[in-house]
């Protein structure tokens, strides 16, 4: 075995091999797959991201952060302008704490933390101690977008979400 020798996989994937296995028809099996998954957000903190709107800029991020003894996972889609700099497009956070006891404690935790600004906004009490909230660019996107980027938002699979005292694994 040689080390320090450089491979270079060609980026098509019929290079691959798939295609011998399926009838030539990997490239477009696996060009399907990734668009479906380009349309979905992945999993955040115990949590897979389901939907994500078409039109969403492609600049991904994720950040945790704490505020008010409350443990914040999240995800931020955010697009180039024409003139310089980013906008937010989409942002789904996980939140953990004690204080989030019932969709009232969340929601004025909430109203807290956004400044009383909760359009635009869409968030659920998973159970006490775990929330989620989906914020849009209600500019660019319809509320129905909106609902369905929370309706998508589930449990990652073969496990519940952790109880707050517990980080996700």
């Amino acid at each position: 075995m040689r080390y320090g020798r450089q491979v270079h996989a060609p980026l098509f994937p019929s290079a691959w091999g798939v295609g011998a296995v399926d009838g030539g028809h990997g490239p477009w099996v696996i060009a399907t797959l990734l668009m479906v998954l380009a349309l979905a957000g992945g999993p955040l903190d115990g949590f897979e991201i389901g939907h994500v709107p078409r039109g969403v800029g492609d600049r991904v991020s994720d950040f945790s952060y704490e505020w008010e003894d409350v443990r914040f996972a999240a995800r931020v889609w955010e697009r180039r302008l024409d003139g310089g700099g980013f906008r937010v497009d989409l942002r789904v956070l996980v939140l953990r704490g004690e204080r989030l006891s019932t969709p009232r404690a969340l929601r004025g935790f909430l109203a807290d933390y956004l400044e009383g600004d909760l359009g635009d906004t869409v968030h659920r009490l998973v159970e006490p101690g775990v929330a989620v909230v989906v914020r849009i660019d209600g500019a660019r996107f319809a509320r129905e977008e909106l609902a369905a980027t929370a309706a998508g938002i589930r449990p990652a699979i073969g496990r519940r979400p952790p109880v707050s005292g517990r980080p996700a694994a």
